[in-house]
């Protein structure tokens, strides 16, 4: 295993990532999870609420696994351009006619 950045101490939780079946029964865990608390809390809590925490919190456990490859390549990254970029948007939305305004 390549150690990309990481500190020390979270290599051997890392090296355990590597056993497919693991990987497997917590994707599951954590699929059914969510249905699970999304259902408990839907009543509660807005829909765009719900999906934006959901996204949030997928990104801050994300985040720490994936930032040492992002650094890593970040030049490549950067050397594709930028295809989300506010003006390709506005060129493209003022460019594009919509099919009732023919």
């Amino acid at each position: 295993m390549h150690n990309a950045g990481f500190p020390r101490r979270l290599l051997p939780m890392l090296a355990r990532l590597h056993h497919p079946y693991l990987l497997l029964v917590l994707t599951t865990l954590f699929w059914s999870g969510n249905m699970v608390l999304g259902r408990a809390i839907r009543n509660e809590v807005p829909p765009l609420s719900l999906a934006f925490w959901r996204w949030a919190i997928a990104l801050l456990l994300t985040l720490p696994l994936a930032l040492p490859h992002l650094r890593s390549q970040w030049p490549l990254l950067g050397a594709a351009g930028r295809p989300w970029s506010a003006s390709d948007c506005s060129v493209s939305a003022a460019t594009t006619r919509s099919p009732t305004s023919a």
